[in-house]
C-alpha cells in the first residue's frame, strides 16, 4: 500500500506524529511518504497559518476545546452503537 502523510511543522508534534506513522507503515512493508504542506502552500500562507495556530494554543485554549470536542464526540458515538 502507498500512503501519503500530509503534515505541517507547527509546534513539532505534527511532524513527530507523521514520522511515527511513516516508520510504523514502513516496518510493515508499506510505502509511506511525508509531505510538508507548507512547502507547497507558500511562505506567506504557511507562515500565517503557523502563527495563527501557535497564537490559538496560547490564547484561546485550543487544546482544552479539542479535548472537550473529542470527549463529546466519543460519548455520542458510543450512544449510537
Amino acid at each position: 500500500m502507498k500512503v501519503l502523510i500530509l503534515t505541517v511543522p507547527t509546534g513539532g508534534g505534527h511532524m513527530s506524529t507523521g514520522r511515527a506513522i511513516e516508520k510504523y507503515l514502513s516496518e510493515r512493508g508499506h510505502q509511506a511518504r511525508i509531505l510538508d504542506v507548507y512547502k507547497y502552500a507558500g511562505k506567506i500562507w504557511g507562515g500565517g497559518v503557523e502563527k495563527g495556530y501557535l497564537a490559538s494554543t496560547k490564547f484561546y485554549r485550543v487544546p482544552k476545546i479539542m479535548n472537550d470536542f473529542l470527549r463529546i464526540h466519543t460519548n455520542i458515538s458510543r450512544q449510537s452503537m
